[in-house]
């Protein structure tokens, strides 16, 4: 949008055009889609949990991800959620690949 925005028509029917057509040769997943309607259903069903002490604000003991490479074992919910159930295609296979690298 910034871009169609600075360039204007006629221009910028071009960039929409490739943006489309990169969307339309992507691989397609309706993993998200499920995960917000599984979220959205847990929270509609009662399913809530009291932030774990280290998730709140300038808590003790919070374990910076950035620091360790992205990722870091730690409690971050009360129980075990899944919501995200991710496929085997495209970048969402490299996704779910490391998710499961990361699994102890």
């Amino acid at each position: 949008m910034t871009s169609v925005s600075k360039i204007g028509f006629p221009e910028a029917r071009i960039i929409l055009a490739q943006a489309v057509v990169y969307l339309c040769a992507s691989p397609k997943s309706n993993s998200a889609y499920l995960a917000i309607n599984e979220a959205l259903s847990a929270v509609k069903n009662g399913e809530m949990q009291a932030i774990p002490e280290p998730l709140k604000n300038n808590a003790q003991g919070y374990l910076y991800p950035h620091d360790f490479g992205g990722y870091v074992q730690q409690k971050y919910l009360t129980k075990s959620m899944k919501f995200v159930d991710l496929k085997s295609v495209g970048y969402e296979k490299k996704m779910k690949e490391w998710m499961e690298s990361l699994k102890v």
